[in-house]
């Protein structure tokens, strides 16, 4: 290794590049944070100097980029779980209660309105209420023509 240095911004947040020393050793038990691991080099980092060979010892969701985004996935499961008293019963309105969690959860996932971004939802949300003020402009549009199905109205009323 010949004055290697890389840039791990994406990990620690660090503004400058962090120095790479391969003679340090850390034990296994030793809780060492990411940006004080100066004998590791990361994936997601970028070389800013020098030159070093490595040897992989961490892949896919193992790598420190890979349990980041594992956190994020958050729970796996898209079923509530049902709530359970101390002797671990539950009672029938819970398994209701659980279900009904379920379905809103899941016609909101298929709405966009509780997934994605804070902006993605506020504009899902905008949408949703774009289209029932649009339904109810052609519903006051039909009902003002005394709900006859010619064909006009019904091109006036859609658009």
């Amino acid at each position: 290794m010949t004055d290697f240095e890389a840039d791990e911004a994406l990990l620690t947040g660090e503004s400058l590049p962090v120095a790479k020393q391969v003679d340090i050793i850390f034990k296994e038990e030793d809780e060492v944070g990411v940006g004080d691991r100066i004998n590791i080099a990361y994936a997601s980092s970028t070389v800013t100097k020098g030159r070093a060979k490595g040897v992989v010892v961490q892949t896919a969701m193992t790598t420190e980029i890979g349990k980041i985004a594992q956190s994020l996935r958050g729970g796996d499961s898209k079923v509530r779980k049902v709530r359970r008293n101390e002797e671990g019963h539950a009672k029938f309105q819970y398994y209701l209660e659980a279900g009904a969690l379920t379905f809103v959860d899941q016609f909101g996932r298929f709405l966009g309105t509780n997934v994605g971004t804070p902006l993605q939802r506020k504009l899902s949300w905008l949408a949703i209420i774009l289209f029932l003020i649009a339904v109810v402009f052609a519903i006051i549009c039909v009902a003002a023509n005394e709900f006859k199905k010619e064909q006009a109205v019904i091109l006036y009323a859609v658009g």
